[in-house]
């Protein structure tokens, strides 16, 4: 179980939602990021990586996020904390109780 002393972080889940009905100047659906909920938890980065792609050097943190359970929640969201955006790529239910989940997660890119 979290203890409340672990989970020093305020962090906003959000969402991609439609923007409107019509089509941006591409032909792809407009999306806007909305607010699934706001929560406390705790970030933590696992490992980080270093490349260059295109002669640019680019940096990407594996994090890991700990909240209390909220259904709902699942890969493609993203997490705001201050300025920082975290990609969730997996939602892990912890030991499968209905009380945690862990969200592995990259910084970063906020999927678009």
């Amino acid at each position: 179980m979290i203890s409340a002393g672990h989970l020093i972080h305020d962090i906003v889940i959000q969402y991609k939602a439609p923007a409107s009905p019509t089509k941006n100047g591409i032909g792809e659906d407009d999306y806007a990021w909305t607010t699934f909920r706001s929560t406390r938890g705790r970030i933590r980065a696992i490992r980080g990586k270093e490349q260059v792609s295109a002669d640019a050097q680019e940096s990407q943190v594996e994090t890991e996020i700990q909240i209390r359970y909220s259904a709902g929640i699942t890969a493609g969201m993203r997490v705001l904390h201050g300025t920082t955006y975290y990609d969730v790529r997996t939602v892990i239910n912890k030991d499968e109780a209905d009380r945690e989940l862990l969200l592995g997660c990259t910084r970063g890119n906020s999927l678009g």
